[in-house]
């Protein structure tokens, strides 16, 4: 499951779903969304790579294997988790629905269809 935000009006803009468990960045390259050279996106990272699709992103600097990270670089991803939080914020109001609690027995459709629902009573309650 992947979800679009944006940042400044906290709206969901787009939802996009997998079936099993599938990478970050394999979603959001088969959901075919568009991001504008304009926009900023900020991701965590699960979207190591998308730099070659998206012109601007901000995603946390990996730590080198044997190497630790700069100071500079620790900085850079407290930024860049603290500009993102928003989105942890929107994952915890869904989970209070309790879609998310146990094995949902049902199709992808299914499954689909009620979190786009409970996205929609998120947008008019924010």
């Amino acid at each position: 499951m992947q979800i679009v935000a944006h940042a400044q009006s906290k709206d969901i803009l787009s939802v996009d779903f997998a079936k099993g468990s599938v990478h970050d960045k394999k979603i959001f390259d088969e959901s075919g969304i568009k991001i504008d050279d304009e926009t900023l996106l900020k991701g965590d990272s699960g979207y190591q790579g998308i730099q070659k699709r998206v012109q601007r992103c901000d995603l946390p600097i990996k730590k080198v294997k044997g190497k630790e990270r700069s100071q500079d670089e620790k900085e850079f991803n407290k930024e860049v988790a603290k500009e993102r939080v928003f989105i942890e914020h929107i994952n915890r109001y869904i989970k209070r629905f309790r879609i998310f609690s146990t094995h949902y027995r049902n199709g992808l459709e299914g499954f689909s269809c009620k979190f786009t629902l409970i996205c929609g009573i998120y947008n008019l309650q924010h």
